[in-house]
Order: C-alpha cells, then sequence, then structure tokens
C-alpha cells in the first residue's frame, strides 16, 4: 500500500530539494579543495572541506534516488 497522502508528498519533495542541495555543495566543495591539494596547499581544512564535499555529494545522491 503506498502513501499517498500530502504529508508524504511534502516529505519527499523537502528529500530532494535537500538532496539537490547537498549534491551541488558537494560538486562546488570537491574540485575546488581538490585544486588546493593539487598545488601543495595541503592543509586540515583542505583536506576536511575534500571530505566533507564527498559526504554531501554522496549524501545528496542518497535523498535524491531514496526519494
Amino acid at each position: 500500500m503506498t502513501d499517498t497522502s500530502a504529508a508524504a508528498r511534502v516529505r519527499s519533495l523537502l528529500g530532494r530539494i535537500a538532496g539537490h542541495v547537498l549534491l551541488f555543495t558537494g560538486a562546488l566543495l570537491t574540485p575546488a579543495s581538490l585544486w588546493f591539494i593539487l598545488n601543495g596547499r595541503i592543509g586540515v581544512l583542505v583536506v576536511a572541506a575534500h571530505l566533507w564535499g564527498w559526504l554531501c555529494f554522496l549524501a545528496g545522491l542518497s535523498l535524491i534516488y531514496s526519494n
């Protein structure tokens, strides 16, 4: 039985929106931090931003495809 209530549709829509926000945040953070890493500016914050970018990207994909 599928839940077609308004609350379920809103929850699904908000999940997709949040997924796209996370996906694009990760898509911006990951290459930007990789550019700093490849230019020899390896620091704790750059590595943390790179890992955070991947986390955002993967969480975004998960939210998009689960809703």
